[in-house]
């Protein structure tokens, strides 16, 4: 079996295993979702930052894909990391059908196809924001670990419950109810964004590194001061644009106070991650580890492309930032993390007390590495995809691009769907079955 302590993680503590898991694969449907509605897009102009289609894509990957994964991997990490069980765990059947409810109305209200789409959709994140974030947000404040990774994931989860607050309210706005405290609505939607993508999607990717990256891969541990660094650029950006908000203040203003957080997560955290690599004990490359590095890489160009979306009059790079941030970072780490974190949590739970007997799998049995390298081929070959159809304006590689994602969806889907299939051997059979 695998000892109870192993890298400072509790196992013993870990979530029931659908929990988990049943956020996971919220995954390959909502990159499912995204490419249909690409691929079956009406009208031949190319798609800008103010169209319906763009606001829906972004967020079935923002929400769909990325949320869901984070939503379920914190259900994992929280009580393995931190040490302390989330309280009342069952709510998290209540939790998933809520947010994907939320997710869907949303897309609908976006795409002008329900009128009531935003009304049903905040109400829905509303019972999210106290069934989720509540006992998240106690476990992780009274559990016994003060890591700077469990740091990382309070100020992610209280990131995510002011991001969640600041989309209900603009919701809210669409119904024709008048915006609080602030009239701006980019002063709003700036807000929403820079505490949704950098101190929520951000933190939490990057103090979670700080734990798997050595854990998985024999790899250096990150050092203290940049942890401190990237810890203190989550905290300001939670922080300093909520206040500007509150003050009344500009968007631009709100924007530029980013900038610390935006440095942490898209440029230290790729290169200390990067460092951490390189001087790792084990050199082979396997794929999720190709993910990361695709992922690290596409971090600063996150920045040029944040920097040329304010210096620029071209409308191609808030498109350009947008694609790179969510599917191009977030996604292509996020993807490379549940080819090792699904098996890892799947050997757990089915199979770790079998060790010594025939027919226990791997982790590369579970997930096989062919799986894993077809799976990014199919996600960087979208990102490809998705950077020249907004370079070059083309509604052509728009719809190739909805076909890229649907594809990747599907593997990511057929992947996982293999590996939750494989089950321990029954007496007398030598083969895992």
């Amino acid at each position: 079996m695998l000892p109870s302590q192993e890298n400072g993680l509790s196992l013993e503590q870990a979530p029931p295993l659908r929990i988990p898991l049943s956020f996971f694969a919220m995954a390959p449907i909502s990159l499912l979702a995204a490419g249909f509605l690409l691929l079956f897009r009406e009208g031949g102009a190319p798609l800008s930052r103010l169209d319906p289609v763009s606001f829906a894509v972004a967020h079935c990957l923002a929400l769909g894909f990325l949320g869901s994964v984070m939503l379920g991997a914190l259900y994992q990490m929280i009580p393995v990391v931190a040490g302390k069980r989330v309280p009342w765990v069952w709510l998290a059947y209540l939790v998933l059908p809520l947010f994907v409810g939320g997710v869907v109305f949303l897309v609908l209200g976006f795409l002008g196809w329900m009128n009531a789409g935003f009304t049903v959709a905040h109400h829905l994140m509303g019972y999210v924001f106290v069934l989720f974030v509540v006992p998240t947000a106690f476990a992780l404040f009274k559990a016994p670990s003060k890591t700077d990774t469990v740091w990382g994931m309070r100020l992610a989860t209280l990131s995510f419950a002011l991001a969640l607050s600041a989309g209900i309210v603009l919701a809210i706005a669409r119904t024709g109810k008048p915006l609080y405290i602030n009239s701006n609505w980019f002063s709003w939607v700036y807000t929403h964004l820079e505490l949704g993508l950098i101190a929520w999607i951000g933190g939490l990717l990057a103090s979670v590194s700080w734990q798997v990256i050595p854990m998985f891969y024999l790899a250096n541990a990150c050092p203290k001061w940049a942890r401190k660094a990237m810890l203190f650029g989550q905290f300001f950006t939670m922080i300093a644009p909520l206040g500007a908000l509150l003050a009344g203040a500009a968007p631009q203003t709100i924007a530029y106070l980013s900038v610390p957080g935006a440095l942490a997560v898209f440029l230290l955290h790729p290169i200390t991650t990067a460092f951490m690599i390189k001087a790792r004990q084990r050199k082979r490359r396997e794929a999720s580890l190709i993910f990361w590095s695709f992922g690290l890489a596409a971090g600063p160009l996150v920045l040029v492309f944040g920097v040329l979306s304010v210096t620029s009059m071209d409308l191609r790079f808030p498109l350009l930032l947008g694609w790179t941030l969510l599917f191009g970072w977030a996604g292509t780490i996020l993807h490379g993390m549940l080819t090792r974190i699904v098996p890892f949590i799947l050997w757990f739970h089915r199979f770790s007390n079998m060790v010594g007997r025939p027919g226990v799998p791997t982790l590369r049995d579970i997930y096989p590495e062919r799986d894993a390298r077809v799976g990014l081929v199919f996600h960087m070959g979208s990102f490809a995809l998705g950077l020249l159809a907004i370079l070059l304006h083309s509604s052509l590689l728009y719809h190739a691009l909805g076909a890229g994602l649907s594809l990747t969806g599907i593997w990511l889907g057929l992947a996982l769907t293999r590996a939750l299939l494989l089950r321990p051997a029954r007496p007398g059979e030598s083969k895992v079955a």
